[in-house]
């Protein structure tokens, strides 16, 4: 007889009664009571110790009430936390960290789980990740503060003013919003500033008005001289934001109070006479608006305002709402003959004339600009000048400045696909380059020669692109790899792959960059692995991996290349290879990089017949980024197709719907989620809506089948199966095929 004494290690495996009741399926669970928390317990059972006799066969267990979905989450969520605390303890901070997040996708109100989680990632520098649980948070205390603020700062730098606007109100809440302190004016402050960015201006409004409040009675609040300084801004530039939010607000009084503050702080006649024109203008007093907008004209005053480009705007709108705006370009032509050296000026001039569409005064204004300075924007319109009035050799000329700074044609964006489309200019402006390039050599710079052969690429005018490329690369020894790299990356975008390849390997050959910079071989991989020379392409993959070994995206092209090639034991091996060496790694990109890895290693696992591991790189993925809605959807249809976690599944794939209701594959695995559930009048819905174009998926067409004759309409399901047999004739899936052949003849046989 054997009767040990049955002991539970404290904190990481106590479970509360309730858990206890949700594990055995006895309903007794409170839902205020959480999964993670209770893991957490640290109390001994206050009950004697009991001893179970184990001699013989234990009888299996069996729960007397099977457990719902939601009570097997909680204990899920249970086991990781666990599983979780353990790991961190021992170290393996980034295992750990995974598992604090997906215990909170399986119990969301887990707010131990959520403050470890937030910990954690702050603790290992990956702020992107602390900042995507910190914005789900209830609780603003769980966190604190400190690392609310510190969050949020991060959130400013990366630009996601939403997220970061609700860190600093979560840590004004952490402390307490009605607190008189520095700190909480300082965030009020930022607060402000984020509604302001975000053009919530009421809300904006109402935050500065509590830091002027506090500027005004800094005894109040706690403030020194140096923090009332750092609130007012330099020379009182905190007073402009302030003005400008009440402005947008219509808080006119509170506007014109704060830009006098910020006159009286640092004088300034011009900006003061603009922000009184435009409240003027905001209380439709359009005269008075006028004369103080004059002020800053007669006096010369509108460069030292700092308002720029905006005074003029400010004076057309104002001749607009008195009945003569035609009056616009006299008055401004007047103030050009007064003031010719106003650089602001003349080119708003410069603008106004080619939006009137007077090209002849536009041309001579713009020509002006540029004998006396550089001047992109006039460049530009003269591109916008000379295409319009159809003079090819001066278009070439402007469209030089563009490919010879900076290597390509990005800059003029659709104004290149307006000229390479119009076939009479675009084939006028190539003979000039071409002529030029024949007749007089030593005239065809390199900028010009460029530009052509990028005009010649955008117009698939290969054999022209050709000659002019290596024109340029002539005349520029120097940017030689530049201009070839922009010549292939040109043809891979155009599906010119063999022709991208060979531009490459002259890269590699002519050896136009230096031995530790891999960039053609990685290009070059890509380009061969397109033509289905998978061989050739992994290595030069693998060429430009050990170039460049400590790149992520290097290592990646590798992986890539197997996997587009379907040899997928290959492509699992390198990617898997690149999670061990780059996966604790943090910065944006590369955990982006990791996400794509797990994706692709999912899909894998799918093509391999194996769901389990598929659905476990997927919730890998997830754990890191909880709202993509892309990974919502695909793990969602990977559980249904399983049929486990069918409720879980469901909301998942509702918010991927939710976020774009028009993707096909969302509807279908809404379709089909449904269809798991028993909810066949909402499936054939949504697997309609999937099906409604003219060629749709196979897999959309048999699911859509299979429900209509769950709903006893098997001449419609026949028909729809006849049609998805079709599409995947097309799709060359003849497993596929088979398989829906086989359900057409299971139903006519029960018709027979």
């Amino acid at each position: 007889m054997i009767s040990p004494t049955v002991r539970f290690k404290p904190r990481l495996l106590t479970l509360s009664a309730v858990v206890c009741a949700v594990i055995t399926g006895n309903g007794i669970g409170s839902p205020a009571l959480r999964a993670a928390e209770i893991a957490e317990t640290t109390s001994p059972v206050d009950r004697p110790l009991q001893t179970f006799d184990l001699e013989g066969e234990l009888p299996p267990f069996v729960a007397k009430v099977p457990r719902t979905e939601a009570q097997q989450d909680l204990v899920q969520a249970a086991a990781l936390f666990a599983d979780a605390r353990l790991n961190e303890n021992r170290g393996n901070l980034s295992h750990a960290m995974r598992r604090y997040q997906r215990t909170l996708r399986y119990d969301p109100d887990a707010s131990s789980a959520h403050r470890s989680a937030i910990t954690l990632a702050l603790r290992l520098k990956r702020y992107d990740d602390a900042a995507r649980y910190a914005v789900k948070i209830k609780a603003p205390d769980l966190i604190g503060p400190t690392a609310l603020r510190r969050i949020g700062r991060f959130l400013v730098q990366a630009g996601k003013w939403p997220e970061a606007l609700k860190m600093y109100q979560l840590a004004l809440q952490a402390i307490g919003p009605d607190r008189q302190t520095p700190g909480t004016v300082l965030l009020w402050m930022e607060i402000g500033r984020l509604h302001f960015i975000n053009s919530q201006y009421a809300k904006a409004a109402d935050a500065f008005d509590r830091v002027i409040a506090a500027i005004d009675s800094p005894e109040k609040h706690g403030l020194d001289a140096a923090t009332v300084k750092l609130l007012e801004g330099q020379g009182g530039g905190n007073y402009q934001i302030f003005g400008s939010a009440f402005l947008q607000a219509k808080r006119l009084d509170a506007a014109l109070r704060a830009f006098e503050k910020s006159h009286h702080l640092a004088a300034n006649k011009g900006l003061i006479s603009y922000r009184k024109a435009q409240i003027a203008l905001r209380r439709g007093k359009t005269k008075e608006a006028l004369e103080h907008l004059h002020v800053l004209f007669d006096e010369k005053l509108v460069a030292k305002s700092g308002q720029g480009a905006a005074t003029y705007e400010l004076l057309g709108r104002l001749l607009k709402r008195a009945g003569a705006k035609d009056q616009l370009l006299g008055r401004l032509e007047a103030m050009h003959k007064a003031e010719p050296d106003n650089r602001l000026l003349e080119d708003y001039l410069a603008g106004r004339y080619l939006a009137a569409d007077k090209l002849g005064p536009a041309e001579k204004l713009n020509t002006e600009i540029l004998a006396k300075r550089k001047s992109p924007r006039a460049n530009l319109a003269l591109v916008d000048v000379y295409r319009r009035t159809n003079k090819p050799e001066k278009l070439l000329k402007h469209l030089s400045v563009f490919a010879g700074g900076s290597g390509s044609l990005d800059i003029i964006g659709h104004r290149l696909d307006e000229v390479a489309s119009d076939e009479g200019l675009r084939g006028a402006v190539l003979d000039v380059a071409l002529k030029r390039l024949k007749d007089k050599p030593e005239q065809l710079d390199h900028g010009t020669a460029l530009a052509a052969a990028l005009l010649a690429m955008q117009a698939k005018e290969s054999d022209k692109a050709a000659k002019l490329f290596d024109a340029a690369i002539a005349k520029k020894p120097d940017a030689k790899a530049q201009t070839l790299l922009t010549w292939g990356l040109g043809l891979l975008m155009a599906d010119a792959e063999a022709e991208a390849a060979k531009i490459f390997r002259r890269g590699i050959d002519e050896q136009a960059l230096a031995k530790d910079n891999p960039a053609f071989h990685f290009y070059l991989a890509g380009a061969l692995e397109m033509q289905g020379k998978t061989d050739e392409a992994l290595a030069a993959a693998r060429t430009a991996a050990k170039a460049n070994a400590d790149n992520p995206m290097f290592a990646n092209r590798v992986a890539w290349v197997s996997y587009h090639a379907k040899r997928y034991d290959e492509a699992a091996d390198a990617y898997r290879a690149i999670l061990k060496k780059f996966d604790d790694r943090s910065g944006a990109q590369v955990r982006d990089l990791m996400r794509q890895t797990r994706m692709v290693l999912s899909n894998i696992a799918v093509q391999q017949n194996d769901p389990a591991s598929a659905a476990e790189w997927l919730e890998e993925a997830l754990d890191e980024f909880p709202d993509d809605i892309g990974i919502f959807n695909d793990l969602g249809y990977l559980w249904v197709d399983q049929n486990v976690h069918l409720n879980r599944s469901l909301r998942m794939i509702e918010l991927a719907v939710a976020d774009q209701p028009d993707n096909i594959a969302y509807r279908d695995s809404l379709g089909w989620a449904n269809y798991r559930l028993g909810r066949y009048k909402d499936a054939v819905i949504a697997l309609e809506r999937a099906a409604a174009g003219d060629d749709p998926d196979g897999e959309i067409l048999d699911h859509l089948g299979a429900v209509y004759l769950k709903l006893n309409d098997p001449g419609t399901a026949l028909k729809v199966w006849r049609r998805a047999v079709k599409r995947y004739e097309v799709e060359k899936n003849p497993q596929r095929v088979q398989s829906v052949k086989n359900k057409i003849k299971e139903v006519e046989d029960k018709q027979n």
